[in-house]
């Protein structure tokens, strides 16, 4: 596994691990049930309140499936697209 592949993998989780509990709060604030909360960061209270902290990484696991996988294949193709260009710029 090459060294960007490594990178960008734990670029992604970082990313998803990062973004979950933002996107758990967001899905809540737009579902039917939103009326239950006062805004974003009481949502976000009474979500570690009444479920725990790890309620806010629910759904991660699908998340993590997607977005790793793609942030590798993205930089992996960045770079052998400007490896590329690079090299045609130095031919004579």
């Amino acid at each position: 596994m090459s060294m960007v592949s490594a990178a960008s993998g734990f670029a992604g989780f970082c990313a998803v691990a990062g973004n979950n509990p933002v996107d758990v709060v967001k899905t809540r604030m737009q579902s039917m049930e939103a009326h239950r909360y006062k805004g974003s960061l009481d949502c976000l209270l009474v979500i570690v309140k009444e479920e725990g902290y790890g309620a806010l990484f629910r759904g991660i696991i699908p998340r993590m499936i997607r977005k790793v996988p793609g942030q590798m294949i993205l930089f992996n193709v960045y770079e052998l697209v400007s490896s590329n260009l690079q090299d045609m710029m130095d031919e004579p």
